[in-house]
């Protein structure tokens, strides 16, 4: 996408975010509940007509972005909660209706409905691939990517994901791979715990409790050194202390489940004492992020050790590399007070799928994670909950747009920052 229509397609973004902010602002009674987008905008091919999610109102909005700003031109209606939207060709669009579980197939010059295709659960992206060409539907809640015939708009196939809620999607540029990230993919971590016990008694000691563990059964086991940091209140009986508790633990690289204070469990995950945490000798979590569909071999492969929740997917145009956008939680670190203001890290995965390469970035350099608070001036150009990602036809920027903070950030192919975040 060249500058020009880049403008446009923020310019449209920030009147949305203002018109909905003031809706709020002016009539603070009104509750509105809106399941979040995927993919709510596109421009046509010939780079005539702009496509809008209208989540609210269950339309599809179109406006002419020729001329020097946006122009509407219709509204065609799509079924409940439209939350993405493709161009098929340029006067075809295919939009992704979640709540309704169907996708309308809109003639965009004529402004009508084609057809309305019939999906598996909670459907929530669309891309075209392969030759002939095919679409392809990702349905979150059924965790499956269904395969409809273009032209007949009937169901071909269908390629279960392993993962929890598929939802964003991209093709190669030879569009003969599709991806699909997976939301809720996870980051390999786990939990040993003690078993089930009727609810009027104390469960049994379980992995944690064990004198041969990492912590010789100290629980809660300490998390620095020797110590619990925030420590204990002295004035707490020993009678009173706190009970016994679950205890997270995380694959690292070398595939040791470690805790927070370097404690090795692998033998009571994977090893000779599984057992003991219910589990079986050489149990694994898988830690899929992104679902890699070949469409000419009809096999898929999996992409791991991004991050635990993807939000949105996009393909360098020139190179084929894949940007991965999402957050990536500490969820073994314990206690509030040690991950207030750092719980979380906002990441991009840069991936050679053809090459078998990958790297992760931070997608806020700038912050140490050392400390809970830092001055405005680095908040402001900090990015949360990244939702949209976005190469030029180049291949030498890629643009992510951050939710949470209402902000853009422009990097180059390597995924290094260029200038300041724009909010």
């Amino acid at each position: 996408m060249n500058s020009y229509f880049r403008r446009q397609v923020v310019w449209v973004i920030i009147l949305g975010v203002s018109l909905s902010v003031g809706r709020a602002d002016t009539n603070r009674a009104f509750v509105n509940f809106e399941t979040a987008p995927v993919h709510p905008l596109d421009i046509s091919p010939d780079h005539k007509v702009l496509a809008l999610c209208n989540l609210p109102d269950a339309r599809l909005d179109l406006f002419d972005v020729q001329g020097s700003a946006p122009l509407a031109i219709g509204s065609i209606f799509t079924g409940i909660d439209p939350v993405s939207v493709r161009f098929r060709t340029a006067r075809e669009a295919w939009v992704v209706n979640t709540i309704s579980d169907t996708v309308t197939v809109i003639d965009v010059a004529r402004q009508e409905v084609l057809g309305v295709i019939r999906t598996l659960d909670a459907p929530a992206d669309v891309v075209f691939a392969g030759i002939p060409q095919q679409a392809f539907v990702s349905c979150a809640g059924a965790n499956t990517v269904q395969i409809f015939n273009t032209t007949t708009r009937t169901e071909v196939s269908r390629v279960k994901i392993e993962g929890d809620r598929p939802k964003s999607m991209a093709a190669s540029p030879d569009g003969q791979r599709v991806y699909v990230g997976i939301l809720e993919s996870g980051n390999a971590s786990t939990i040993l715990a003690p078993g089930l016990s009727l609810t009027d008694r104390l469960p049994p000691p379980g992995p944690v409790e064990m004198a041969f563990g990492p912590h010789q059964g100290l629980n809660p086991p300490p998390n620095q050194g020797d110590q619990i940091i925030p420590p204990i209140n002295p004035k707490i009986a020993p009678t009173n202390l706190p009970p016994r508790v679950s205890h997270i633990v995380k694959r690292n690289a070398a595939g040791r489940w470690m805790d927070d204070n370097h404690g090795d469990w692998t033998e009571f995950v994977s090893g000779t004492n599984a057992v003991l945490s219910g589990r079986v000798q050489g149990w694994d979590m898988p830690d899929h992020d992104v679902a890699v569909l070949d469409v000419s071999l009809g096999s898929i492969s999996y992409v791991a050790g991004l991050m635990n929740i993807v939000m949105g997917l996009a393909v360098n145009p020139i190179s084929g590399r894949l940007a991965v956008v999402g957050t990536d939680g500490s969820n073994e670190v314990r206690f509030e007070p040690n991950l207030k203001g750092i719980f979380n890290r906002v990441l991009l995965g840069l991936v050679d799928v053809q090459e078998d390469k990958q790297q992760v970035l931070d997608l806020n350099p700038h912050l140490t994670y050392k400390t809970n608070s830092i001055p405005l001036a680095q908040r402001r150009q900090s990015v949360g909950d990244p939702r949209g990602a976005l190469w030029n036809a180049s291949g030498t920027r890629l643009y992510v747009t951050g939710m949470g903070t209402d902000n853009l950030l422009t990097m180059d192919e390597n995924g290094n920052r260029i200038g300041q975040a724009v909010l």
